[in-house]
């Protein structure tokens, strides 16, 4: 038996006497997530204060060495995450808000971070990247339940990144190239799976790299290895969609494995019906696998 939808547990609580029709109706109607009117109009004057600040910034420092820019940045994380550690342990919109500045001092840090490993350091321009993306990646992971949106916020791009420079310095091309990136979406997923903040976005994130890169290994090798790899990413994405009622794995699971199977038989049988039959004939046959399977779990729920 599949999990209960929040209404359908809702109406078993009423139907039990723990919950009363009008506090039911409050809980189905109450929105996931509520803001204060005043919070969102301080979020839009920051985000013009932002816009103005960075235009700023790029005339002050178009000119500027390396060493000021390296220093300004620093010192701006330094009192971003000093604002941010002094509202940490507040309440409502303060708390958001030092989230809000723990991104934004991570930003500035990475940065920072950057400029000085690839100017001043010489390094690569992919070690230049990897080094803070890593260290962001870390301090992120290290949050992860800390926190309400501020560690996914700076946990997938870092991660992200991390999986872009290791193509880069590995040299890797075609599909080759997009392992990493693919083992970066696998992780969030992997994430995603676990009581953390902003859990969806991480599913999300990764399902929807994983749709973008995996069926590229079937549509270039057309062989049946490049089939097996990407089936069983849309199996596995659809599997704990599935479990669980996630419906951007179910969804994203659902299309990788429908690409994966009319993309390897489009390349590998000339006769376009007979092309339309076996597409066909196999999602009958996962339909007929699917529906004995349940009865036989439903006949042996019933003889308990």
């Amino acid at each position: 038996m599949g999990r209960q939808s929040q209404s359908q547990l809702v109406d078993s609580l009423v139907a039990n006497g723990r919950l009363s029709e009008i506090e039911a109706d409050q809980i189905l109607s109450a929105p996931r997530i509520s803001f204060a009117v005043r919070e969102l109009l301080y979020y839009l004057a920051a985000l013009i204060v932002t816009v103005g600040v960075v235009r700023l910034v790029i005339v002050v420092f178009s000119d500027a060495s390396s060493g000021a820019i390296i220093a300004a940045l620093y010192l701006a994380a330094l009192v971003l995450g000093f604002g941010a550690y002094k509202l940490n342990d507040k309440l409502g919109w303060r708390y958001r808000l030092s989230e809000v500045l723990e991104v934004l001092t991570e930003l500035c840090a990475a940065l920072a971070t950057g400029v000085l490993l690839r100017r001043s350091l010489d390094h690569c321009g992919e070690i230049s990247a990897m080094w803070p993306a890593g260290a962001t990646a870390l301090w992120g992971l290290y949050r992860i339940k800390k926190t309400d949106f501020s560690s996914a916020a700076i946990v997938i791009p870092s991660v992200f990144v991390i999986g872009g420079t290791t193509t880069a310095l590995l040299d890797l091309s075609g599909q080759k190239g997009t392992l990493p990136i693919m083992i970066a979406a696998a992780f969030l997923v992997a994430i995603g799976t676990q009581k953390v903040g902003a859990d969806f976005v991480y599913r999300i994130a990764g399902a929807v790299t994983l749709l973008s890169t995996s069926p590229g290994w079937v549509a270039e090798k057309g062989a049946f290895s490049g089939l097996v790899v990407t089936l069983s990413i849309g199996i596995a994405l659809f599997s704990l969609g599935a479990t669980y009622m996630w419906v951007e794995l179910l969804g994203t699971g659902a299309i990788v494995i429908t690409i994966a199977i009319s993309t390897y038989v489009f390349q590998n049988v000339d006769n376009e019906v007979m092309q339309g039959m076996i597409v066909v004939a196999t999602g009958l046959a996962v339909l007929a696998g699917t529906s004995i399977t349940y009865r036989r779990i439903h006949s042996q729920k019933t003889s308990d």
